[in-house]
């Protein structure tokens, strides 16, 4: 899809205007005899803010990459590396995609199939994307407890390339969860669950210099078992780094497969992904088990806690967790816990008009949804979306207090998303990092069917294509347009 023409002409309106006003400041400083190495100092200032501004007003709007299965919501992924992005994802016939897209000229460069097929309907099959240091590509995706797959290209720009790849073959028959994470020191760490739901321990290999992984520890991160030796499995958050140099996570703790059996929600934070410890700097033993990590809420089984948790910072450079249970009435209910004189205190945020059952097993549909997490913004918010109700916008305007503000408005109404005819449409976001490790202003946006327990949909005479829906467009959007 190219710019659109609009915008195009305005650009290019601005970089003439630019250069005229440009060329006038050469011609009047030669006139005045300016000093020539303070004028090209000068020159070479004003050539840096007309590239910094061009390259904003230059921005892509959304660019169409292809159309995808729409059967079930399945993450996305990808990453951005100087003028280019790249896209993982399931094409219309189901097959692992990457595709390249150049932000300059806002088009797609190219596409390629990699040797994996999405089957079923399982939600949990989602596909990940880095660029290491060295400028290789590597894509991960279409894993339910099952072998890893894991494809790689030792250059983004030639997708063509790519191919299927090892890591270190060590515990690594029973993936799901897939994530990797840019380290401080700019290396790629593959963070991922092997074994199944309240059966699962997690591990993490770190890329060494060339293109060989190793695992970090010889033993897991998490147990499957607790200290009485019952099963376990833990469902970790988002990992985020702050500035002390730690990176952060909250773990949701479950007994078995069935989501009621969620019942702790806990803390840890690490430097190296094998060293571990608590807020205070105690350490923790590893493999971290329910009864070493820090208790952040001690909830209960069958209390509607899911593991959908969220972390970020306050302005404080403090943890903060968002998560999702119960209310005292039995609606579901959206939490933030922050850490406040050393023990952490929840808060509730917002409360849904009906109750979903947070009960079974496999990817649970119509659950409360919570992104954009954002405590850096004034005040500090997050986004919340109930099953049948709007999005909600609930700031916080002191995590100490009981002042919050819940704002509700409709979640998105993008025009060109399609997919209106689905049965339990969602709209999906995956927000694409930067080669630094940080998110960039890009972001994959498309419709799926919503997750129906991993099992295929049916159809019938009020959805006549949710057993085999109609794909969808999968876009590239920026998030500064």
């Amino acid at each position: 899809m190219r710019p659109n023409p609009c915008q195009q002409r305005l650009n290019n309106r601005l970089r003439r205007r630019l250069i005229s006003k440009f060329d006038h400041m050469i011609t009047a400083a030669s006139a005045q005899n300016a000093n020539r190495a303070k004028f090209r100092i000068f020159c070479f200032a004003f050539l840096l803010i007309l590239c910094q501004v061009a390259s904003k007003a230059l921005a892509c709007g959304p660019v169409y990459i292809d159309q995808v299965w729409s059967g079930t919501s399945v993450g996305f992924g990808g990453a951005v590396v100087d003028s280019d992005a790249y896209a993982g994802y399931y094409d219309k016939d189901r097959k692992l995609t990457v595709a390249n897209i150049n932000l300059t000229d806002c088009q797609v460069k190219g596409k390629i199939s990699v040797n994996s097929v999405f089957s079923g309907w399982d939600s949990h099959k989602e596909i990940v994307a880095a660029i290491d240091q060295s400028g290789g590509l590597h894509v991960v995706g279409n894993m339910h407890n099952s072998p890893l797959e894991y494809f790689y290209a030792p250059h983004p720009r030639r997708i063509n390339k790519i191919k299927r790849a090892s890591m270190t073959g060590v515990k690594e028959r029973s993936v799901t969860y897939p994530r990797f994470i840019k380290l401080a020191d700019r290396n790629l760490l593959f963070l991922y669950r092997d074994g199944g739901s309240g059966n699962g321990e997690w591990y993490a290999n770190k890329l060494k210099i060339g293109r060989n992984w190793e695992k970090v520890s010889t033993g897991p991160l998490f147990s499957r078992v607790d200290r009485g030796g019952r099963s376990v499995s833990a469902y970790l958050s988002n990992v985020e780094l702050s500035s002390d140099g730690y990176y952060h996570v909250a773990i949701v703790w479950r007994r078995n497969s069935d989501v009621a059996s969620n019942f702790l929600l806990s803390y840890a934070k690490t430097r190296n992904f094998s060293d571990w410890y608590k807020s205070d700097g105690s350490v923790i033993a590893t493999p971290i088990t329910p009864d070493d990590s820090e208790t952040v809420a001690n909830v209960g089984q069958g209390k509607g806690l899911i593991n959908n948790q969220k972390i970020a910072f306050d302005a404080a450079k403090g943890p903060v967790i968002a998560y999702t249970k119960y209310t005292t009435n039995n609606r579901n209910g959206v939490f933030v816990a922050a850490l406040r004189g050393g023990r952490w205190q929840s808060l509730e945020l917002a409360v849904s008009r009906n109750a979903i059952k947070i009960e079974g097993g496999g990817s649970i549909p119509n659950v409360p949804r919570i992104s954009n997490f954002l405590l850096e913004t004034r005040p500090p918010s997050l986004k919340v979306k109930f099953f049948g109700e709007e999005g909600i916008t609930v700031l916080l305007p002191e995590l100490h207090t009981q002042q919050t503000e819940d704002k509700r408005s409709v979640s998105s109404n993008l025009p060109f998303i399609g997919g209106v005819n689905l049965a339990s449409r969602n709209v999906n976001f995956a927000m694409l990092p930067a080669t630094s490790g940080q998110k960039s202003e890009y972001q994959l946006i498309w419709a799926a069917q919503a997750a129906n327990r991993d099992v295929p949909r049916q159809c019938s005479n009020l959805s006549p294509k949710a057993c085999d829906p109609d794909p969808t467009p999968l876009w590239l959007v920026s998030t500064t347009k």
